[in-house]
């Protein structure tokens, strides 16, 4: 068996300071959702990339209380369900009402300007 690295957990100093510059750039509350994917779930840039509108929402469509990683999008084909954090969840409601939400469109775009944001 061989030696696993352990990531290195942010504390909530750490978290609060990111989360503080986060809101001084442009796309606040979206970088604020792939900063907190990562620190409160654990998810890796790969999981994050591939997140459909599906995989945090319930059957109403509304933010669910868990993530369903589906195998296409996690390493080594690992589907799992986490348990969605209330601060991500606060920030998952509040970035729906900035974007059109597809079920199986991205949740997070590449390019903010030229996705299917809600006009202001």
């Amino acid at each position: 068996m061989g030696l696993r690295k352990q990531a290195k957990t942010l504390s909530k100093g750490q978290v609060e300071a990111v989360l503080g510059y986060l809101a001084n750039t442009r796309w606040t509350t979206r970088n604020g959702v792939i900063f907190l994917l990562s620190a409160k779930a654990g998810l890796r840039a790969k999981e994050i990339a591939g997140l459909t509108w599906r995989m945090v929402t319930d059957a109403r469509g509304q933010i669910g209380q868990a993530i369903y990683l589906e195998n296409t999008v996690s390493k080594g084909q690992s589907g799992r369900v986490i348990p969605m954090n209330d601060e991500l969840r606060t920030a998952l409601a509040a970035y729906a009402k900035t974007t059109i939400i597809a079920s199986s469109s991205f949740l997070i775009e590449s390019d903010p300007i030229g996705c299917r944001h809600k006009p202001s």
